[in-house]
This record gives C-alpha cells, sequence and structure tokens, in this order.
C-alpha cells in the first residue's frame, strides 16, 4: 500500500516515471490490488502507451468485472487505438488534412 501511496505523491508531484515505478512495485506485490492497476493503466494513457494500458484495464476487469473506471478507460483506449489506425490509414493514402484531424483528436483526449 506504500507504493501506491507514494505513486500518488509522485503524480501530484508531476513525475510520473517515477510513479510507475511505485506502481509496479505494488502490483508485483499485491496482483489483484485494482486501484494500483487502474492508476498505472492512467499513467500509461496519458504518457500515450495505450497497448500497455489497455493491458492493465483488461487485468481490473478480470479481478472486477463491474470496474466502472477501468471499463470506461479501456473503452476510451480501444477508440483512441482505432483513430490512430484510421489515421495511419488516412496518412497512406494521402489523405492528409483528415488524417491530421484523427491525431489531433486522440492528442486532445489524451490531455
Amino acid at each position: 500500500m506504500a507504493y501506491y501511496k507514494r505513486a500518488d505523491v509522485y503524480l501530484a508531484r508531476g513525475s510520473p516515471k517515477l510513479a510507475l515505478s511505485d506502481l509496479k512495485k505494488s502490483m508485483t506485490l499485491k496482483p489483484d490490488f485494482t486501484p494500483a492497476l487502474i492508476s498505472h493503466g492512467n499513467v500509461l494513457f496519458k504518457l500515450g502507451h495505450l497497448a500497455k494500458a489497455r493491458e492493465d484495464y483488461a487485468a481490473v476487469l478480470k479481478y472486477d468485472p463491474s470496474n466502472k473506471e477501468a471499463d470506461k478507460q479501456l473503452g476510451m483506449t480501444r477508440t483512441l487505438e482505432e483513430r490512430i489506425t484510421l489515421g495511419d490509414q488516412l496518412f497512406q493514402s494521402n489523405q492528409h488534412e483528415q488524417a491530421l484531424d484523427a491525431y489531433s483528436e486522440v492528442i486532445m483526449v489524451r490531455q
């Protein structure tokens, strides 16, 4: 629990990498501690590591299928991954303005 609490302090101080380290330690000590899993996923989400964040949210739902926050964040993560894929496809087909719109939407949501 102390690692989880210290991670909150690191986040409040604007140190997400230090928070990730403590959250990982907390998750190692208690893999089913869903608040740490959600916080870890949220930090990864903000840093743009969507696939890893998705894994954390999915793990929360394994332990607690009715967890509304994890369900919401998992849905948001999947939506953003889809928008990135769309942006990639648009860029590859030289539809640059639409690609910019798709990527900009992802950036706005992650802030």
